[in-house]
């Protein structure tokens, strides 16, 4: 049998799946991406595919979250940061004040 005709296993294609998961998810996408381009046999487009998929999966929920919550403005996490803007400048008035009373100015 010629090589092209051999068929990649399931374990490559387990390697591009776990690419969909957020950060740790690059490696595996890389390696699979890099190996379905490199391989002769039937199912490397289909891996090369799957592992650049779970690459941009990635980059898209990673770029959403960033838009969603320090770009857009005026919407529902807008509460979110007045609050925790609120909260870290009692904690600095607390330890201000407790500054204060410890060393007398």
């Amino acid at each position: 049998m010629t090589e092209k005709n051999e068929r990649l296993g399931a374990f490559p294609f387990v390697i591009a799946g776990v690419s969909f998961i957020p950060v740790i998810g690059i490696p595996f996408g890389l390696v699979s991406l890099i190996w379905g381009i490199v391989t002769k046999k039937k199912g490397g487009n289909k891996l090369a595919l799957v592992g650049g998929l779970g690459i941009m999966f990635t980059i898209v929920l990673y770029a959403g979250l960033f838009y969603f919550g320090f770009v857009k403005r005026d919407g529902i996490y807008d509460d979110l940061r007045i609050k925790s803007a609120q909260s870290g400048l009692n904690n600095v008035v607390q330890a201000l004040e407790f500054y204060k009373v410890q060393h007398g100015s």
